[in-house]
């Protein structure tokens, strides 16, 4: 990234775009750090907010654990003050998956990843639900209502995604985007 002024400006549009309600869309490519930025706004708010959760769903569980890893690395490399948080590991309660909790004074938050599909957002009650990448997922329509309702009363869904014109799950996906913002 460097002292590039245009990522800067990306980043600061990107953060800004994610503290208004609902949900964020945003086109990526590598150069935009758009994962990361997003791994940074989990770690701060799950430091800040009590009862902080968030998911993240990507084509596979694999993917979607690297987001939490990132996340897991910042929380514990963070400076004093902020250390005195604990850092743990559990598994989910419902589906297995591996989560990563901070609890702290009067406070705990959570971060898991999860496998492809809208399923797999049952019985969930976030305050962010990320789809990364969603034009690879093959249950994009799927995944992203059953996140909506996840983050229904008051959490956000973030979707993160790549320009790959070819593949049929992203004609899905943009398709979706024109719905849900009346693009042209």
């Amino acid at each position: 990234m460097g002292d590039d002024p245009r990522v800067r400006e990306v980043l600061r549009c990107f953060f800004s775009e994610l503290e208004r309600p609902n949900e964020t869309w945003a086109h990526k490519s590598k150069q935009t750090f758009f994962s990361w930025g997003a791994c940074t706004f989990v770690t701060s708010s799950m430091i800040a907010i009590p009862g902080f959760r968030a998911a993240a769903q990507s084509r596979k569980e694999n993917v979607s654990m690297e987001l939490v890893k990132r996340v897991r690395y910042q929380l514990e490399n963070l400076q004093s003050p902020l250390k005195e948080a604990v850092v743990f590991e559990r598994p989910h309660p419902s589906h297995g998956a591996r989560v990563i909790s901070v609890c702290g004074e009067e406070r705990e938050s959570s971060f898991w990843a999860l496998p492809e599909g809208g399923d797999q957002w049952r019985f969930e009650q976030l305050t962010l639900a990320i789809l990364d990448e969603l034009t690879y997922n093959r249950n994009a329509y799927a995944s992203y209502t059953a996140a909506l309702s996840a983050a229904e009363g008051g959490g956000k869904v973030l979707v993160i995604f790549t320009g790959v014109y070819n593949s049929w799950p992203n004609r899905e996906a943009i398709a979706m985007l024109k719905r849900a913002h009346q693009v042209a």
